[in-house]
């Protein structure tokens, strides 16, 4: 992404009082991250659980504990990196946090 874009999207991040601090920081970091992910990247949560085999309580332990990345499309669409959960099932918490 473009600077100058990256700057408008601060700009206006900086001046809407709805906006957290830490969702601030994560649209920035996804703005400056270099890797972006196709749709065959990404995978939806009933895949995750499926793959992983847990349920949605574990799912949310796992996020919130920073163990599995979610990538939030919209305020209701989530998905997940694919390479990510094939990662955690093969190595468990200890890869998925390096």
């Amino acid at each position: 992404m473009r600077e100058e874009n990256i700057a408008a999207i601060a700009a206006l991040l900086a001046t809407d009082a709805t906006v957290t601090d830490d969702d601030r920081k994560s649209i920035l970091a996804i703005c400056n991250h270099k890797a972006r992910y196709s749709h065959r990247d990404l995978i939806s949560r009933a895949e995750a659980l499926e793959l992983l085999q847990i349920s949605g309580p574990t799912l949310l332990k796992f996020i919130r504990a920073k163990k599995i990345t979610e990538v939030r499309m919209s305020d209701r669409k989530r998905r997940f990196i694919r390479q990510e959960i094939l990662d955690f099932l093969c190595h468990g918490e200890s890869a998925a946090q390096a």
